[in-house]
């Protein structure tokens, strides 16, 4: 489907993957992890309306996939001492260290994460402690920001949870009013988390991105736009 048009879009080791889906809007996503491009559209949509769809957003396909093959490829993890993992936008070097007790990761000072492990720790189980350790900061900082936001955008959010997401930053479940995060989103300066919260709960007051959106977006976080931006820059682990 629509091969002439994405002919240009499409390098030859990435994949086009096309979902029809219950919705009534196209969505497309980049994937750099996976040399992907997905597009969601509704099921009632035919190949002419899909082909117009992609034609509409191909100078974005090309800038978006341009992007992604000038980026440098994701470091290999083995969560070993020395490796650079971020917290909140900083550099931070890990240290292992073996305990005979219970395993921990916890800050040192301002620029360590140290994991305590015991021995023979398999690196999966270590990056599953690490990635716990993000999860628990993730919701400890957003709960903090919502609170402080909450009044200012006339909303109440009953809970957060987290997950690793491949194509979002955040989505919210409004008749629940919980909002679900990217787990990457610790890696990154807490601008950009703050962010993606008031974008969600927004979302409690209007459901579509429309002009009633924008206004509150307009209205809360006048800068927005540029954060939006870099994020839609960012690569997904």
């Amino acid at each position: 489907m629509a091969t002439s048009l994405l002919s240009s879009v499409v390098p030859d080791d990435w994949t086009l993957e096309i979902l029809k889906k219950s919705i009534k809007h196209f969505y497309f996503r980049v994937l750099p992890g996976e040399k992907k491009i997905l597009i969601s559209c509704p099921v009632t949509a035919d190949r002419t309306v899909v082909d117009k769809a992609i034609q509409d957003r191909t100078g974005w396909l090309q800038k978006q996939v341009h992007l992604a093959r000038s980026r440098p490829p994701q470091p290999v993890f083995f969560y070993e001492t020395g490796e650079t993992h971020f917290y909140k936008g900083s550099p931070h070097h890990l240290t292992l260290k073996e305990v005979r007790g219970s395993m921990r990761c916890a800050l040192f000072g301002e620029e360590e994460i140290v994991l305590s492990v015991k021995p023979g720790t398999t690196p999966e189980k270590r990056k599953l402690l690490l990635e716990n350790w993000y999860r628990d900061r993730l919701i400890d900082t957003a709960g903090r920001m919502v609170n402080r936001w909450a009044p200012a955008v006339g909303v109440r959010v009953n809970e957060i949870r987290v997950r690793k997401m491949k194509t979002r930053w955040g989505s919210c479940n409004i008749k629940a009013a919980r909002i679900w995060l990217n787990l990457d989103l610790i890696l990154l300066p807490p601008v950009f988390l703050e962010y993606v919260l008031v974008h969600e709960m927004v979302h409690l007051l209007e459901r579509y991105h429309n002009k009633r959106f924008y206004a509150h977006m307009d209205r809360l976080v006048p800068g927005w736009p540029d954060l939006k931006k870099n994020l839609d820059q960012t690569c997904f682990r």
